[in-house]
């Protein structure tokens, strides 16, 4: 789980790859967040991911069943 990032709030790079990560709420409220990888991240609703994407552009690593 990644809920206990939630505190973080000045957190701006975050490697997730390859972790059993099933959602990503708490990111969308850290605001200088500005990368995140999720390569490998295959439990991850696509929905999410594309939020976070509206969010970071072309610095998220996005894991491959969510790639358009």
């Amino acid at each position: 789980p990644i809920w206990p990032l939630a505190p973080l709030k000045n957190l701006r790079v975050l490697g997730l790859r390859n972790n059993p990560v099933t959602t990503l709420s708490v990111l969308m409220d850290m605001q200088l967040l500005r990368f995140v990888s999720l390569q490998g991240s295959e439990q991850l609703p696509c929905k999410e991911v594309a939020v976070l994407r509206g969010k970071l552009g072309n610095t998220l690593g996005e894991p491959a069943h969510c790639r358009e």
